[in-house]
């Protein structure tokens, strides 16, 4: 038995650590917990990985059964395991890109030199331990061929075919205002950043014809294409954002890669339509909300047909969709009526903790009904879960509309910029917390506030210059290269800086599509966000990043390059 296990592992041991490989690669946009699993798995297969297995040769079931035999067994297995551990820890340590990779890791242990909450510290050091252990799996495990890796990335593909349906059904059974906020186990904007990897790397395997079957070729353009419409659906503005971003650069560097000057011309005229038709659009939106029709205040109802006054309101209420909103109300009629029909109160808040009076009644001008009791009767049931919910507009409710999502990011600035708050967008409150972050930087240019120290550091800088956020607005950076200045200053920035270019500049690795699409998505991801800094953010950052530069290998110089390392680390336990 022993024997054909013996002969079964050289086998079969490299396609099960590439299942392991996949299962995370698969996890790490559906689930923590399988995420963490995965990990555990990818060790134990690890550790087993370059053991001298020659010790197995004539050894039985029947030898096993003797204490002492076994004993003797378990000892030189544990014996033959650390051997083969210490030639991949010296394999590792002969590998430059990998340990500049680990280094992160390194300097978040350097910054406990100068924290003072030790507790949140450790809690960090825990999260992202994969930025020392997966850098140190993938360089030291089985090789991934261009093969496996394709397959990989077509089963990642699927599984985020299955996580796109999972949170669709969530969308549809759930009361949710915002589709963003859906707990799914993984935040929207992680997600939507392996999303983004998903549909570029399908494109590029049906594009080279991986399967030879022109069916299934055609079926991953179409589960891309239906990754992109989810994403657009769902309203991840950072997902679609990130996609539109790296067609240009890849439009741009295809075309400088073309022999041909009319296939040039060609790509470089795309990417220009792609890059300006969306900015077009966008100006055209911002010049319509700011264009508003005249009014003619004496020519404006002054009563409702009840007899009530109205208000014509453009302090409080100022131009949306080229109109003023704060037209023809009457809170009396508003009040009465709304609390017949609802359970939430006329003078309290929404379930997005906004003022519910405005919310109505920027919800019934966007109908174009006036803000009394006919209007309000014009409302039906479903209109008023929405308002009740928080959404402010009705075309809000019918799935996403680009026009009104950039007049919600329009009117959050202009609410920002005019009266100081905000809390009306995630967009103005990125400018906040960058605000912010510049702020604490500036007390600590050198070497930061250290690992530990960025809640508090953050709390008291909210309360010293008095921010109008709401408690629970007040975040970090939400900016990963501001959040590096912040915990560490100028000389950790410049680390991070140098952690991120060198392994794939020493790699060459910007010759290869795959990278390239990861690097961008990563480094555009981390302008608006704390990519590495979730378990799940820093998961797919090392993983990816890892399993590009180190663990993939496609051609004689990278093989070449991987067998110099590898002879380096035998020759160093040799001696």
């Amino acid at each position: 038995m022993i024997r054909i296990l013996k002969q079964q592992i050289p086998l079969n041991f490299n396609t099960l650590y590439h299942l392991s490989l996949f299962l995370l690669m698969g996890s790490i946009p559906l689930s923590k917990y399988t995420t963490s699993m995965s990990q555990m798995g990818l060790a134990a297969l690890w550790l087993w990985h370059g053991v001298d297995t020659d010790y197995l040769q004539g050894i039985s079931l029947k030898n096993l059964l003797n204490p002492v035999k076994l004993v003797k067994f378990m000892g030189t297995t544990l014996k033959e395991i650390w051997i083969a551990f210490v030639r991949k820890l010296r394999t590792f340590f002969s590998n430059k890109p990998a340990l500049v990779i680990a280094s992160m890791y390194l300097m978040l242990i350097a910054g406990l030199l100068w924290t003072t909450d030790m507790h949140y510290a450790l809690k960090d050091l825990r999260t992202k331990l994969p930025l020392l252990i997966l850098p140190l799996f993938l360089c030291t495990g089985p090789e991934v061929n261009s093969r496996t890796l394709n397959w990989m990335l077509t089963g990642f593909g699927l599984a985020l075919l299955g996580g796109t349906i999972y949170r669709l059904i969530l969308l549809l059974s759930l009361p949710v205002a915002d589709s963003r906020n859906i707990s799914a186990h993984v935040s929207h904007i992680r997600f939507s950043l392996n999303v983004v990897l998903g549909i570029f790397s399908l494109i590029y395997i049906a594009r080279n014809r991986f399967f030879h079957k022109n069916w299934i070729n055609f079926l991953l353009v179409l589960i891309a294409a239906w990754l992109l419409a989810f994403m657009v659906y769902m309203q991840y503005d950072t997902g679609v954002v990130i996609t539109i971003i790296v067609t240009i650069f890849i439009a741009f560097i295809s075309a400088f890669r073309q022999s041909g000057l009319r296939s040039r011309i060609l790509l470089i005229v795309a990417s220009l339509i792609i890059l300006l038709v969306p900015v077009i659009y966008v100006l055209s939106v911002i010049h319509e909300f700011k264009s508003v029709k005249p009014v003619y205040f004496l020519q404006l109802d002054q009563h409702t047909q009840n007899g009530n006054l109205y208000t014509h309101d453009t302090t409080n209420f100022v131009v949306e969709n080229g109109k003023y909103p704060g037209l023809y109300i009457c809170d009396k009629e508003l009040r009465s009526g709304w609390n017949k029909r609802s359970s939430i109160p006329f003078d309290s808040l929404d379930n997005k903790k906004q003022l519910l009076r405005s919310t109505l009644i920027r919800y019934m001008a966007s109908k174009g009904l006036r803000k009394d009791s006919i209007g309000l009767c014009a409302l039906n049931s479903k209109d008023i879960d929405a308002i009740e919910s928080g959404i402010a507009n009705c075309k809000s409710t019918s799935g996403f509309n680009i026009k009104t999502q950039i007049y919600n990011y329009l009117i959050a600035y202009r609410n920002y910029r005019l009266l100081g708050d905000p809390n009306a967008g995630t967009l103005v409150q990125r400018l906040e917390y960058w605000r912010t972050s510049l702020l604490i930087f500036s007390k600590h240019p050198v070497i930061g506030v250290g690992t530990g120290d960025l809640p508090a550091a953050f709390d008291q800088q909210y309360d010293e210059m008095k921010s109008p956020l709401k408690p629970e607005y007040r975040k970090r950076s939400h900016n990963q290269y501001l959040s590096t200045l912040v915990a560490f200053g100028i000389l950790g920035f410049a680390w991070f800086m140098f952690s991120l270019i060198y392994p794939p500049v020493k790699l060459r690795a910007f010759r290869h599509y795959y990278f390239v699409v990861f690097y961008l998505i990563s480094m555009i991801s981390m302008v608006t966000e704390d990519t590495i800094e979730s378990q799940e953010g820093v998961t797919f950052f090392v993983f990816f990043t890892c399993l590009f530069l180190l663990a993939w290998h496609d051609g004689k110089q990278n093989n070449d390059k991987r067998a110099e390392i590898q002879e380096t680390g035998s020759s160093s336990v040799a001696s």
